[in-house]
C-alpha cells in the first residue's frame, strides 16, 4: 500500500503510519524575523503557513509533529478552558516544563487569555529537594502567587463504592430488616458518591472539573464486565430518603462532641475506662 496522506502529519508508506516532519521553509508565506506585536500575533501570521515544531527523543526518533496551525487552533481552544476555571488576566499559572506540544499549547494558551505562563522544574535531581523548598517549589501555587497549575493531560480522580461489603450487614435472622438496613447503608453511600464536588484540594492547589468532560459511572460485575451506570445525585437522595423511610430512623439528635473522649478513644484507655466503670458496677451492687 503505497501514497502520501494528506491529512495530518502521517505519511503512509508500505501499510505503515510514520511521521513526517514538518517543513523547513514557508513556500507562500514570507519569512518575518520580528516585528510582532505579542507573542500570540506571531502565532497568528506562523500559522498561516506550513511550518511548526518537531519534538525528538533523546535517540534522534521523530516523536511529535506540532504545525504552527494546529498549535495556534489548541491553543485558543486552551485558553477558552484556562478561563472557565475563573482565572483572571495577568494571573501566574505554574506549567510542568517538559518538551511536549501539551506544554506549547498550554503556554501559548495562556498568552491568548492574557495569563502569565510560569514554566516549572519537570524533575529535581538526586539531593536537590531542599533547594527547591527553599525557593518555594513544593508549596506553589501559594496565596497571592499563581492562579493555577496545568497537568498535561489532565488529572482522573476514581471513587470506588464497593457493594462486597453490604452483605455483611444483617439484622439478625429478619431478612426484610436486613435488606432494609443495606438498602439504608446503600443510600447513604450512593448519595456521598454522586454529591457534585465544589473543588479538591492536592498539593495545595484547588482542582476544578473540566466543564467539557462529563462524569462517568461504570458498574463492574462480579465477572470483571463493566457497563454504563446512569447514576444521578438527584436519583441517589431520592432512592436514599425512601431507603431511610423504610428502615424506619429515630428523632434526629444532637450530640455535644467531647474532645476528651475522642483522645481516650484514639489511645485506646476507652476500652479500659470502660472496662473499669463495669467492675465498679459490680462491686457496688
Amino acid at each position: 500500500m503505497h501514497g502520501t496522506v494528506a491529512k495530518g502529519t502521517l505519511r503512509q508508506d508500505d501499510g505503515e503510519f510514520v511521521l513526517k516532519p514538518t517543513p523547513h521553509q514557508n513556500p507562500v508565506l514570507a519569512k518575518v524575523l520580528g516585528g510582532f506585536a505579542t507573542l500570540t500575533a506571531g502565532l497568528d501570521y506562523a500559522a498561516r503557513g506550513v511550518t511548526g515544531f518537531n519534538f525528538y527523543s533523546s535517540r534522534g526518533a521523530l516523536e511529535h509533529v506540532l504545525p504552527y496551525r494546529e498549535l495556534r487552533l489548541r491553543a485558543i481552544a486552551t485558553a477558552r478552558k484556562l478561563l472557565t476555571t475563573g482565572l483572571k488576566r495577568g494571573d501566574r499559572v505554574a506549567i510542568v516544563a517538559e518538551t511536549s506540544p501539551e506544554f506549547m499549547a498550554v503556554f501559548f494558551g495562556c498568552q491568548y487569555a492574557g495569563l502569565v505562563p510560569c514554566p516549572m522544574p519537570y524533575s529535581m535531581y538526586i539531593g536537590g529537594k531542599d533547594a527547591y523548598v527553599e525557593r518555594g517549589f513544593i508549596h506553589v501555587p501559594a496565596s497571592g502567587s499563581h492562579g493555577g497549575v496545568i497537568a498535561s493531560g489532565g488529572i482522573r480522580r476514581d471513587a470506588v463504592l464497593s457493594l462486597a461489603a453490604l452483605r455483611l450487614l444483617g439484622a439478625g435472622k429478619d431478612e426484610k430488616k436486613t435488606l432494609a438496613l443495606r438498602r439504608y447503608v446503600l443510600g447513604l453511600a450512593l448519595t456521598a458518591l454522586t454529591k457534585p464536588p465544589t473543588v479538591y484540594l492536592r498539593q495545595g492547589c484547588n482542582l476544578v472539573i473540566d466543564p467539557d468532560k462529563t462524569r462517568e459511572f461504570m458498574e463492574v460485575h462480579a465477572d470483571g464486565k463493566r457497563t454504563p451506570a446512569m447514576v444521578t445525585h438527584d436519583g441517589a437522595i431520592s432512592f436514599a430518603a425512601s431507603a431511610a423511610n423504610a428502615f424506619g430512623l429515630g428523632e434526629s439528635r444532637t450530640v455535644q462532641f467531647d474532645t476528651n473522649l475522642a483522645k481516650q478513644d484514639v489511645s485506646g484507655d476507652a476500652a479500659d475506662t470502660a472496662k473499669a466503670g463495669k467492675k465498679s458496677a459490680k462491686k457496688s451492687k
